[in-house]
């Protein structure tokens, strides 16, 4: 059996095995579901939107938003529209929009 503390190096970075076990937990038993059809709703209206933007009209944390438009990108359901500064720190972000 693994040490606990171990780690797995994935795509460069070092991540946990008790957050791997985590995060397949929890595709499993679908609790992201409900956050992902939320982006989705919020982008029917085809306006770019940042991961904050988004966030903040959803009232949830940057950084579940984060794993929804990774998963939805990777599933073709959402493109990246365009990179561009940032309204709110002036740096190069990802607007995301619905897919065509």
């Amino acid at each position: 059996m693994a040490n606990i503390a171990e780690n797995i190096p994935i795509r460069g970075k070092s991540i946990a095995l008790t957050s791997i076990k985590s995060n397949s937990l929890n595709l499993l038993d679908g609790r992201y579901k409900p956050e992902q059809a939320q982006v989705l709703a919020l982008l029917r209206d085809k306006i770019p939107r940042t991961s904050r933007q988004i966030a903040a009209a959803l009232d949830k944390e940057r950084t579940n938003i984060t794993r929804s438009l990774y998963d939805l990108t990777n599933s073709n359901k959402i493109i990246i529209s365009k990179v561009a500064p940032c309204p709110t720190t002036k740096r190069l972000v990802r607007y995301y929009n619905l897919a065509e």
